[in-house]
């Protein structure tokens, strides 16, 4: 309905213009007015019609046709007019059919021909192609050749219109084929026909047969084309030999724009163009890449034609107008044909190189360039053109040719920039010209710049992506060679090569990510491909092939437009370009190509002259530096700092550009962390110059984060960084930062990357730190705070980073170890914090041990800050999560425990902390098996020599780790057994090995603190020990080896005087003021306690098998031996004091109790009942004695017998050295005494047993009597000797008594056997002791001998000897009757020995010796007489010692002195009395039961003591009151006459004895009384004691005859009488002498024979 609605309205309008022409016909053209008037007829008639008037018109279309026809035909242009408009109308209604289009073509024709109203016909044949379908054929070729006939017109606006109303035509030519196409596709897709190549191969004025109607007239006008361009005949047109050639290119341009599916879809024309027009191209474009430029204009923009020659400007001209549309289609089929055309896009690209050869023409080169520029934004064709050229097997790969000689031609700009100034004067001119045709740009007034050799290059306007004009390719009106601005080279060039980065980008992005797609959707930023990759893809393959083809040039010429570069805008956009490249090429892991690319970038950001000395220019290949110091001077210095490299120049200038890279570095790096690979290394040693040179530097406590100190322009020690740039300081510190920060989402090869870039360079840092005063942080602290952001992999780089930070700590520059060892345990912490605030599965990777091993490792390097940075951590670690240690302790442990020597007591200190923490608060968590390493490490802080508090500490802690053990021993024991370790003793053993240790510390406190907690220890929680296994352990690796220990230092100790002696706040007793007294006082510790430990462990000890307690016993025997040897008095007294207590001897203080002591026994003693103290707790002591005891008892025979061999070494090596001055001084009383108070202890034993012998007390008598008789010395027992009396005995008198007394008691309790053994020998130990008394001490001879005079002091022996006196008086009134005291002689025995004080007499030391031992002497004999007369054959010779002693008693050589008191000399003379009186009543009455020598020997004493006598040294006061022995004398004649006149019926002998007494009597009385008288004769003076003898023969005879008066008669015989009657004459001579003395004697003993004058 519609449509004939239309119709109806094209009726209306044609009806109009045929009136209007039958009006103008009617007059000159009648045919035509008819044939209008029959055609408005037939108009009428169908617009009669309802229906289908459409098709009724389009039959009716040649009547209609014709009266307009006719009316063109006039030639009248008005009519002309109104016919064409009418058939234009007529066509735009697609009313015509074939026949009425031909009669239209034909008039149409007739027109041209005649040249009228050509425009109208142009029109007309347009709408004839445009509108309808039914021009085709010839009558196609016809209207076309029309259209060529108008546009060869000489008129150029209908030669234009022509032209374009051609491109119209032409284009619709090849729409209908594209219609086509679509249509046969959808009706009939397979049916189609077969192509006759062969055919298509003749050039043919018919089509082919096989195609389709609009694809033949397509065919038939694309040849005709070729034809025409080739300057030949046209086959199909009408006519046509020639057409303007750029026209033509124009046509064949847009078609080849328009359809190019036309040529993929239809071979027939694919054919024309590979086969015709390509071969055309290639020889067209012969000529200009055959002409070369002449003149000063090769090289420079365009000029005026005024400038150039005419020749040379028409052949320019006509090359430019040619080529440059050459080019375009070039471009064109490049670009769309390409996979039609592969080898023909070789040659056309390869032709289009040439262009940019140096030697071209500039719109040569803009023409090249352009292309390359439009080619640079098709990805699809760069990617084409890899895979086509550059990855076959041909020696010419055209990309890289491509990219190459873009990269020759940028730098062609740089390197003939030396014309600029004359190339800025031939614009001027051309500027002025009127007759130059110019392209119109707005140029911005601050036009972008490089600097290249001091010359400005500056760009036309500055880049931006996808909007750059070309001024050739899309300037198709222009005829002449254009001028281009100054710039504008440099300009398209610049914008190429960005293009292509972003090309290649994107191609190689696509091609991995289609890749990656394949391979199950692998991220990019995860994958690294290798060479097996390569192989396998395609895709791959042609990315490498990409970046291989232009990595060189593009690194060459962007390295040139990066150093040049002025405008920050640009070099931000080469950095742009240059982070593409680094991207792509990291991506296809080029590491090579992307070293290259960094090595560009970090090149611009270092100072001018400060490159080289930073990076590996060899990198950069030929492109090589092209900064000059012109272009540094043109951009603004922003920081002036010092250089790192030890050869560079000392003061930097940092610019803003540089600053500019810097940011863009590090953008970049954030950006592609992920793949710089070994570019991290060039990257990071960037950075680490430029933030050395501005003064960059990290901070303690910073975690590594960098900044400026001086936030304001202030010029310090290194840096000046100007004010305008501080923001961007500060913004590259964050970026810095984020940097490092952000590796935690980079994957591990990459942070490996990373790592391993920062380590290379920490060590070339390292390296030069040697060197300089302040060493580069930069690396160290980057590398901390990377690791601080990868917590979570510390599996990756754990091993490298801490091994690397260890040996920085090794380093001699402070700030380097100092930020070396902070990292390390900064790490350590953060590690740890991070394992236990993220319970995570990554946060186990690594073990505490693995975390802590560097830690530990620190313990190796000696300086004293590390070690504190060390124990500090370790402290905070413990702190943090010591519950949570578990088997990491050792480590922990081995930490806190690495102290040395030559650390300060402040880090000592630090880590005792640490130490002292783990014991107090964690030992509860830390498993059994490191017990002992936490004993070990306790023990190594008791013997650090630093502080003196925290060794006697660490004993303490000791201490109470065994109080924990032992309270713990049941759990501890299973922990053991589950871990199958050692069991708790052995955890023991090292707990007494490191006490034991500490007891040899050279602290004497540490020494003191030790001991006393070592046997406290093991008395306290010995019962934990296994008895074969440990205790004997226990015993042989550490008790015994410290008494050997303790032994030898003691040897070894110094005897000289503690410095600290003088200290003025340091005071010390004079006992303990060397080192050998200190060590003296130790030895007394650990014997006194290991016999303590044996006295109070007996009942363990004894259980050992194998006589492992023997040998102990020996041993320890044999330390006392050593020790009791010792001339240390204190040792010495100790040693004794262990003996005693090994032997269980505990009351051996007894004997010292009573009597003071002096300074060195003071302080022996006080020291060994301190050890005694506090060796062992007071709980439980009184069980442990009770049991100690009983296990004594138990011992075994052997083990008493080795006391007693130990004990007779004592003293024999004690004996024998007494004579050897080295041994001098003696050993002192205290000694002595405890010594012999063991006698009886080991005797007790051993004599049940029968094991001790005579030899053995022999021994022991030998060794007493030499100990009796060692000197006493003045410094011992001091207070002892002042106080002494004589009744008082020193404690070894009173020690050996006792010993004997104990002996004695034995005798009442032993067997008969024993008693009969040992009595003798008893009393003569007993008797050796009387003669002490009787012996003045050897004072003198001691203290000769010592060389200190009065050294030795004078011991009275008196009461010791009278004490054994008493006691072997009372032994024998006790045992006289005894056997083995009867046969061994033991009266005979005493009465020598008393023989020695009773003749000694007044020569005893003191009186009471002889008078005690004459009363003794008394009891003896009055117990023993009777048994010797009964037993008379078992005292034979007992009888002469007897009579001698008798005698030397009564007549003792030694007198008293005259001193003696009257009293006293009475007293004395009734003891002699006394004697007498025993002769006389005890014995002679027994005289037939004695030998007859005893007799006569008595009865010759009772003689010469009837003579009186007196016993002083001076001669007597006769009238004084000292008489002579006148009762002696009176007694001895009583008894001798009493036993003289016997009666005649005793025996014979006594008679004889008498009778030969009185003679011998009397001869002596004559020879005295006539020698006197003699010498008085002589001399006349008489010495005193001749007088004396004199008075006494004189009292003697007045006796004697006062006895021969009152004896019987017949008793006497007459030769006595004649002898006393003899001697009468003799007195009287001695009457005249004249001595008064003399003379009343002679008349007492002449009154006497008053009785004689008578007769008998």
């Amino acid at each position: 309905m519609d449509q004939d609605a239309h119709m109806k309205r094209i009726i209306e309008n044609l009806s109009s213009d045929l009136n209007t022409l039958s009006s103008e016909t009617k007059r000159k053209f009648a045919s035509v007015k008819d044939a209008s008037e029959g055609c408005l007829l037939k108009l009428r008639q169908v617009s009669n019609q309802k229906t289908n008037l459409y098709k009724i018109m389009c039959e009716s279309s040649p009547e209609i046709i014709r009266p307009l026809t006719l009316g063109c035909e006039t030639k009248q242009p008005k009519i002309i007019q109104i016919c064409l408009t009418s058939v234009q109308k007529v066509i735009e209604a697609r009313i015509l059919n074939q026949n009425s289009a031909s009669m239209l073509i034909n008039t149409l024709w007739t027109l041209t021909d005649a040249g009228l109203e050509e425009l109208k016909v142009l029109q007309t044949i347009i709408l004839l192609v445009t509108t309808t379908d039914v021009v085709k054929h010839q009558l196609l070729a016809k209207t076309l050749t029309i259209g060529l006939r108008i546009a060869a017109s000489k008129d150029q606006i209908l030669m234009n219109t022509a032209t374009a109303m051609l491109s119209q035509m032409i284009t619709k030519v090849f729409e209908r084929v594209v219609i086509e196409n679509k249509s046969i596709n959808q009706a009939n897709q397979n049916n189609l026909k077969p192509v006759d190549f062969d055919q298509l191969k003749v050039l043919s004025k018919e089509p082919p047969s096989w195609m389709n109607e609009s694809a033949q007239d397509a065919y038939m006008l694309l040849q005709d084309i070729y034809l025409l361009l080739n300057s030949d005949q046209s086959l199909w047109l009408i006519n046509i030999s020639e057409i303007n050639k750029p026209f033509g290119l124009e046509i064949l341009k847009s078609i080849l724009v328009r359809y190019p599916e036309i040529f993929f879809y239809k071979p027939e024309m694919s054919f024309i163009l590979k086969e015709r027009i390509c071969p055309l191209l290639i020889k067209l474009f012969s000529p200009s890449t055959k002409t070369k430029p002449t003149g000063s204009n090769a090289n420079s923009p365009s000029s005026p034609p005024s400038s150039q020659t005419s020749s040379q400007n028409q052949q320019d001209q006509k090359n430019f107008t040619i080529v440059s549309r050459l080019i375009r289609i070039i471009y064109v089929l490049v670009k769309n044909y390409f996979d039609l055309l592969i080898t023909e896009s070789e040659i056309f690209l390869s032709l289009l190189t040439k262009f940019l050869d140096n030697d071209r023409p500039l719109w040569q080169k803009a023409l090249s360039i352009e292309v390359f520029h439009k080619i640079s934004t098709e990805p699809t064709l760069i990617e084409q053109l890899v895979l086509n050229y550059d990855m076959k097997q041909q020696p010419e790969k055209l990309f890289y040719t491509i990219i190459n000689s873009i990269s020759l031609f940028m730098q062609s700009l740089f390197l003939n920039s030396t014309n600029s100034n004359q190339n800025q004067q031939i614009q001027q001119q051309n500027t002025n010209s009127s007759n130059t045709q110019q392209f119109s740009y707005q140029i911005s007034s601050a036009q972008p710049s490089f600097i290249f050799k001091d010359t400005n290059l500056q760009l036309l306007y500055p880049y931006t992506s996808g909007q750059i004009k070309s001024l050739y390719l899309e300037g198709s009106d222009k005829l002449e060679i254009p001028y281009f601005p100054d710039g504008y080279l440099l300009s398209i060039g610049f914008s190429t090569l960005q293009e292509l980065c972003k090309t290649i980008q994107l191609i190689i992005e696509q091609n991995l990510n289609q890749y990656l797609n394949s391979q199950n959707g692998i991220p990019l930023k995860r994958f690294h491909f290798t060479q097996e990759h390569v192989k396998e893809s395609k895709n791959l393959s042609l990315c490498l092939e990409l970046m291989n083809s232009s990595s060189n040039s593009l690194l060459f010429i962007y390295n040139l437009l990066l150093d040049t570069s002025l405008d920050e805008t640009v070099t931000e956009q080469i950095l742009k370009s240059l982070k593409i490249l680094i991207h792509v090429t990291s991506v296809l892991n080029l590491n090579t190509q992307r070293d290259s690319f960094v090595t560009c970038i970090c090149k611009s950001a270092l100072p001018f002259n400060y490159t080289q000395y930073v990076l590996n220019l060899k990198l950069l290949g030929e492109s090589g530096n092209y900064r000059s110091e012109q272009a540094d001077k043109q951009s603004q210095i922003v920081a002036v700092g010092s250089s790192l490299s030890q050869n560079s120049p000392p003061q930097l200038y940092i610019t803003a550009k540089n600053l500019l890279t810097m940011k863009s570095i590090l953008n970049m790096a954030n950006l592609y962390s992920e793949l710089l690979g070994s570019s991290w290394y060039i990257l990071l040693n960037t950075l680490q110059h430029l933030t050395w040179t501005l003064g960059l530097k990290p901070t303690i406590g910073s975690n590594g984060a960098l900044k400026h100190i001086n936030a304001s322009p202030v010029q310090t020690d290194t840096s000046m960084i100007f004010t305008a740039v501080q923001t961007d300081i500060a913004f590259i510190c964050n970026l810095l930062t984020k940097l490092f920060e952000s590796t935690r989402l980079i994957s591990d090869q990459a942070l490996e990357d990373v790592i391993d870039s920062l380590l290379k360079l920490s060590i070339e840092c390292s390296d030069m730190a040697y060197l300089k005063n302040e060493p580069c942080l930069f690396p160290i602290s980057k590398l901390y705070e990377t690791i601080i952001s990868n917590l979570n992999r510390l599996d990756l780089f754990w091993e490298n980073i801490t091994r690397h930070f260890l040996c920085g700590c090794k380093h001699t520059s402070v700030k380097y170890r100092e930020w070396c060892v902070d990292s390390i345990c900064n790490l350590i912490r953060a590690t740890f914090n991070y394992k236990y605030s993220n319970n995570t599965s990554e946060s186990n990777k690594i073990s505490r041990d693995i975390i802590l091993q560097p830690l530990d490792e620190l313990s190796n390097i000696q300086f004293n800050d590390v070690r504190q940075k060390q124990i500090e951590c370790t402290l905070s670690i413990l702190r943090l999560m010591g519950q949570h240690l578990n088997e990491s302790w050792p480590v922990c442990l081995n930490i806190i425990g690495a102290i040395q020597k030559e650390h300060t007591d402040i880090l000592v200190r630090s880590a005792f902390q640490c130490l002292q923490l783990v014991v107090t608060d964690f030992l509860s968590m830390i498993k059994a098996q490191y017990l002992s390493l936490v004993i070990n490490v306790v023990a190594k802080f008791g013997s650090q020599e630093q502080d003196l508090n925290i060794s006697l500490t660490a004993i303490v802690l000791l201490w109470n780790i065994s109080d924990f053990m032992f309270q713990r021993s049941d759990e501890l024991n299973k922990d053991l057994k589950l871990s199958e370790s050692d069991s708790i003793e052995s955890i023991w053993m090292v707990l007494y090995s490191r006490l034991g240790n500490l007891c040899v510390d050279p602290r004497p406190a540490v020494r003191k603190s030790a001991c006393q907690t070592l046997f406290c220890t093991i008395s306290s929680h010995g019962s934990v020990l296994n008895v074969d296994l440990h205790w004997k352990d226990l015993v042989w690796t550490v008790l015994f080896p410290l008494l050997e220990q303790v032994r030898h230092f003691t040897n070894t100790a110094s005897r000289e005087r503690d410095k600290l002696v003088n200290h003025p706040n340091f005071l010390m007793h004079h006992s303990r003021d060397t080192a050998e007294k200190q060590w003296a006082e130790t030895s007394v510790l650990t014997l006194s306690g290991v016999t303590r430990v044996f006295n109070s462990k007996y009942s363990v000890l004894m259980k050992l098998s194998n006589g492992e307690f023997h040998k102990m016993w020996l041993f320890l025997l044999g330390i006392i031996e050593n020790l009791a040897l010792s001339k240390n008095s204190e040792i010495s007294s100790s040693a004794l004091r262990g003996f005693h207590e090994l032997l269980g001897s505990h009351n051996y203080f007894s004997s010292a109790s009573s009597f003071g002591q002096g300074s060195n026994s003071a302080q022996s003693v006080a020291a060994a009942a301190a050890a005694a103290t506090v060796i062992l707790p007071n709980s439980g002591s009184e069980k442990s004695d009770s049991s100690s005891n009983i296990a004594i008892k138990n011992l075994d025979i052997s083990e008493w017998l080795a006391a007693w061999k130990t004990w007779l070494n004592i003293g024999n090596t004690l004996s024998s050295s007494m004579s050897i001055p080295e041994y001098w001084p003696p050993p002192g009383q205290t000694f002595l005494t405890c010594y012999v108070d063991l006698v009886f202890v080991i005797v007790d034993k051993l004599a049940p047993t029968s094991k001790f012998t005579t030899k053995d007390f022999e021994n022991f008598s030998i060794i007493l009597d030499k100990l009796l008789s060692i000197p006493v010395l003045s410094s011992d027992y001091s207070s002892f000797i002042l106080m002494q009396t004589d009744t008082n005995l020193i404690p070894l008198q009173n020690s050996s008594l006792n010993t004997l007394k104990n002996f004695i008691k034995l005798f009442k309790t032993s067997d008969p056997s024993f008693q009969n053994t040992f009595i003798s020998l008893v009393f003569q130990r007993l008797l050796s002791f009387v003669l002490f008394a009787c012996y003045n001490n050897n004072t003198q001879t001691n203290n000769e001998r010592s060389g200190k005079p009065n050294e030795i002091v004078n011991v009275n022996y008196v009461p010791f000897g009278e004490r054994a006196l008493i006691m072997v008086t009372n032994l024998y009134e006790e045992t006289a009757s005894h056997e083995s005291v009867i046969e061994n002689c033991i009266l005979k025995s005493i009465i020598q020995t008393l023989y020695v004080p009773l003749s000694l007499k007044y020569s005893c030391p003191n009186p009471s010796t002889w008078k005690l031992s004459i009363e003794c002497l008394f009891k003896i004999l009055k117990k023993a007489l009777p048994i010797t007369f009964k037993r008379s054959k078992n005292f034979d010779t007992m009888w002469l010692d007897l009579a001698n002693t008798f005698e030397d008693f009564l007549f003792s050589k030694n007198v008293s002195t005259n001193d003696l008191p009257l009293e006293t000399i009475q007293k004395d003379e009734l003891i002699d009395c006394q004697v007498i009186d025993l002769i006389g009543n005890d014995i002679l009455t027994h005289a037939s039961q004695v030998p007859q020598q005893f007799v006569q020997k008595i009865l010759s004493i009772l003689n010469r003591g009837s003579i009186y006598s007196n016993t002083f040294e001076n001669f007597l006061d006769l009238d004084s009151s000292r008489k002579l022995r006148e009762e002696f004398s009176k007694s001895c004649f009583e008894t001798l006459l009493r036993f003289s006149f016997v009666n005649t019926n005793e025996s014979s002998n006594d008679a004889n004895l008498t009778r030969m007494a009185l003679t011998s009597m009397l001869n002596r009385c004559r020879e005295i009384i006539q020698k006197y008288s003699h010498d008085e004769r002589l001399n006349g003076t008489i010495p005193l004691p001749k007088t004396n003898e004199m008075i006494g023969v004189l009292k003697a005879l007045c006796t004697l005859m006062s006895a021969l008066k009152k004896a019987p008669k017949d008793s006497i015989q007459p030769s006595i009488w004649n002898q006393v009657i003899g001697l009468y004459p003799s007195l009287v001579e001695c009457t005249s002498s004249p001595s008064t003395q003399i003379c009343g004697s002679v008349k007492e003993a002449l009154h006497h024979y008053f009785s004689l004058l008578k007769a008998p």
